[in-house]
């Protein structure tokens, strides 16, 4: 086993690593890191390694003792020479719980506690959070905060003197980032496949203000240099990185906080109830033949995003105007968007519309499988009592539309899809409650849209751009086509935001969490 193919045993190890721990997940992260950085040391002093998935399971287990016997053992250390480290703070001021001279080194053995001392000294010093409040979000006695705050001081002061190196605060609280894309994945699904884990996603976070090398990164993610080299080699490769001709690397995917990818939520939800009326006085040019009650409601819901959408997405275009999509390794063609989760906004996180296809000697069915505050959809799917993907889910649905009898497996889900309002069930039978259309009706459908649209855009249009051209984000040069990023998500939740000011009017007859937004179009 070479160093380049010890990488792709990092799932496996932490897989097993989370069946150990449990719910515990920088403890089995940490023990992983151990085992990898062990396993590197054996490869370069020369060991040869017949059978790498029994090696790494053994020296696995071995780094788990590790572990436990370190965080089991006598907190209270003694120091030899007398001297103490002065983090008990005696006033309610933070600048007294760090001596700045030792403030680097302090937030690298931070990197290096216990999850439950880490927590507590990263919230009270690093943050600012008085203990009350701490104790307050972990659900945990004053007392209890108190004491891990007195046994992390005393842990932080006797690892002071091992470290080596400054770290960012991405070495004590990494940032968990999430991929979507513009364009067509790789064969290999990439590059979706290239950050999964925290160690690349945050190599992505760290290098993506400014280029820099294999070592800065590792000091800043405060782990072992050879580790990140290989991950940063994986990254260029895979193109959502590149290198400098001196070797500094820097990150080509736009990266932002999901906080910021709301754009500003006010001005969007003015504008919403601004262009309503024009906007939802146009539902009456759409037919929709056989559909009443709650499916035709559905499929308002369903009609006023769209048309927002194409709205937005026709503002967008005349702004930035012709995305380029660059060639990427495996038949990719994609640029890639990295989304930092710090926090959110229920009423508009969203997903979709997902639109999938079955083409079959019965004809071609679609699924349009919407997740929002509405209810419940392709996020919850996972979860089910058969946990099923959007591809099992499309299946399902059109079935059921058409009258086939479903894979008996996923008929196990059919309570939990009545609890999701997207099924009906009585004594002899099970019918969906979501629209289910023609092909037809839904080619007519797109064909108004279309026509819709171009009437819309000259009364609405003007505002819409207006809203993204204020928005101007502070891009670094290093990412690819940086300009197609310069409006983004200044209009993003419009669409939802024109469907909340509809049913707040009482356009729309649809209830929060229990109208789905899921349509079916049948061949």
């Amino acid at each position: 086993m070479t160093e380049i193919e010890l990488e792709n045993y990092y799932d496996e190890l932490l897989d097993l690593s989370r069946r150990v721990f449990g719910a515990d997940k920088t403890a089995a992260e940490d023990v992983v890191s151990d085992t990898i950085l062990s396993a590197l040391a054996d490869i370069r002093a020369g060991k040869i390694i017949e059978n790498p998935t029994a090696y790494l399971k053994t020296l696995f287990y071995r780094r788990n003792n590790d572990f436990l016997r370190r965080k089991y053992r006598d907190s209270c250390v003694i120091f030899d020479d007398g001297s103490r480290l002065s983090l008990i703070p005696e006033r309610n001021s933070r600048e007294n719980s760090w001596l700045d001279a030792e403030y680097s080194r302090v937030r690298q053995s931070l990197s290096r506690l216990n999850y439950i001392y880490r927590e507590v000294m990263v919230r009270h010093y690093m943050r600012g959070e008085s203990v009350e409040k701490v104790a307050t979000e972990l659900e945990i006695p004053v007392g209890t905060v108190k004491r891990r705050l007195n046994s992390g001081r005393k842990l932080v002061r006797e690892k002071l003197d091992m470290l080596q190196t400054k770290n960012s605060e991405l070495s004590y609280s990494p940032l968990p980032l999430t991929l979507t894309l513009w364009g067509r994945t790789g064969r290999n699904n990439e590059p979706f496949t290239l950050v999964n884990s925290l160690l690349s996603q945050n190599i992505l976070v760290a290098a993506y203000e400014k280029p820099l090398d294999a070592g800065a990164i590792a000091d800043s993610l405060g782990v072992a240099a050879p580790y990140v080299e290989n991950e940063l080699e994986r990254l260029v490769r895979g193109e959502l990185m590149g290198k400098t001709p001196g070797g500094l690397c820097y990150t080509r995917a736009f990266i932002l906080k999901k906080s910021d990818s709301y754009g500003d939520i006010e001005a969007q939800e003015e504008l919403a109830r601004e262009i309503l009326e024009p906007l939802a006085g146009s539902l009456g040019r759409f037919d929709f033949p056989g559909l009443s009650g709650k499916a035709l409601e559905t499929m308002k819901l369903f009609s006023l995003y769209t048309l927002t959408e194409r709205l937005r997405e026709l503002a967008q275009d005349e702004l930035r105007g012709e995305i380029s999509l660059p060639e990427r390794p495996n038949g990719g063609n994609w640029l890639a968007i990295g989304q930092i989760e710090d926090k959110s906004f229920p009423k508009y996180d969203s997903s979709g519309p997902a639109q999938t296809a079955r083409t079959s000697k019965n004809g071609c069915g679609m699924v349009f499988d919407f997740q929002s505050a509405f209810g419940d959809t392709h996020w919850a799917y996972g979860r089910l009592t058969q946990p099923m993907s959007l591809l099992e889910a499309r299946d399902l649905f059109l079935d059921l539309a058409e009258g086939r009898t479903p894979d008996s497996r996923l008929l196990e889900n059919l309570p939990d899809l009545k609890r999701l309002h997207i099924v009906k069930r009585d004594e002899t039978s099970t019918n969906l409650t979501i629209p289910v259309i023609s092909n037809a009706d839904y080619a007519k459908f797109c064909e108004t849209t279309s026509k819709v649209v171009n009437e819309l855009f000259d009364e609405v249009g003007g505002k819409i751009k207006k809203l993204i051209g204020a928005r101007k984000p502070d891009i670094p040069k290093t990412v690819d086509e940086r300009e197609a990023f310069a409006g983004y998500s200044a209009a993003r939740i419009l669409p939802l935001a024109v469907i909340f000011a509809a049913v707040e009017a009482g356009i729309i007859d649809a209830k929060i969490g229990e109208t789905p937004i899921i349509v079916v179009v049948t061949g």
